[in-house]
């Protein structure tokens, strides 16, 4: 057992178990290696779009952003001429902290036998607790929603006990837009993020435990040009 590497992350987010299920190999070189891509145009746009959003609603986010990237205050004044904007949110950045034992708890809930080793960490991007409503902003090159999106969702509804969760989506395209996506807050759909979840972060466990990443799976894909490996990497190489 390798004490050092297992103690190397204190917790799970959903986040780091979609990169893991996306690319085992590349959530190693970013979590065990340290080994990250300085932050995009796109990724600052995102993070800066939440905080400003946040601002605008007269709510305190966990911090302020430098240099604005162009067209962020553009596109945070689009959102709110839309019908679907969230103007009732009081809370910006809610912390979620889900321990093993409520992790187990939780699970038995909804008919399940799940273990986690370590917490789930996350933040929610807007939320109004007397609704029982969160809403998570997101921001693409194109319209769509997708799964990994829900599934972030789900687990952060499970943490909170809201029965209502939504994805504001802005593209950044040539004429941007904005779109409101429902996620179901359903029995099966909770079970199906909680079993995932347990799945993806257990194989995180045991891939620390055995101390070798190098013989970790490598999966080629659009997200290889954020992994800090993709120049040596031999399945790009490969493939592309």
């Amino acid at each position: 057992m390798t004490v050092s590497l297992l103690n190397k992350i204190d917790h799970h987010s959903v986040s780091s178990v979609q990169k893991w299920a996306d690319c085992p190999r590349s959530w190693w070189v970013n979590y065990v290696l340290g080994e990250q891509l300085p932050s995009s145009v796109a990724a600052s746009f995102g993070s800066q779009y939440d905080i400003l959003v946040s601002k605008k609603l007269g709510l305190q986010p966990k911090e302020e952003p430098t240099e604005l990237v162009e067209g962020v205050e553009d596109a945070v004044s689009g959102y709110f001429s839309q019908e679907h904007a969230f103007r009732d949110a009081s809370v910006a950045q809610g912390e979620v902290n889900i321990t093993p034992g409520q992790w187990s708890v939780f699970g038995e809930m909804h008919d399940l036998c799940v273990e986690i080793a370590k917490p789930v960490l996350g933040f929610i991007d807007l939320e109004d607790p007397l609704r029982g409503k969160l809403v998570d902003l997101k921001t693409s090159s194109g319209a769509g929603s997708q799964p990994k999106w829900g599934f972030q969702v789900l687990i952060y509804a499970l943490a909170r006990h809201y029965g209502q969760a939504e994805i504001h989506l802005m593209t950044r395209t040539k004429n941007p837009a904005w779109y409101r996506y429902m996620v179901p807050v359903e029995p099966q759909a909770l079970k199906w993020a909680m079993t995932n979840f347990t799945f993806y972060a257990n194989q995180i466990e045991d891939a620390l435990r055995s101390g070798n990443g190098e013989n970790l799976a490598r999966n080629p894909d659009f997200y290889c040009s954020w992994c800090a490996e993709q120049i040596n990497c031999p399945a790009r190489s490969i493939i592309y």
